[in-house]
């Protein structure tokens, strides 16, 4: 299982099975945990078969959403 988009506003990641799962955490440039609005540089998920997942923020192409 892995993550095929992430909606950092709304904390929320999309697996490739089309479930979606929360974001737990967010990290900075630093390392720091941080908001959405901090300029996340990856995050950490909880996939729905208990697995961890981390990623890098720049591995998602951007879209906007209307």
């Amino acid at each position: 299982m892995d993550i095929e988009a992430i909606n950092l506003r709304q904390g929320i990641a999309l697996t490739d099975t089309g479930e979606t799962v929360p974001i737990d955490t967010l990290f900075d440039a630093d390392g720091d945990e941080c908001s959405a609005g901090d300029d996340p540089r990856a995050f950490i998920a909880q996939l729905p078969d208990g697995t961890w997942l981390s990623a890098r923020v720049d591995g998602y192409e951007a879209v906007t959403l209307q």
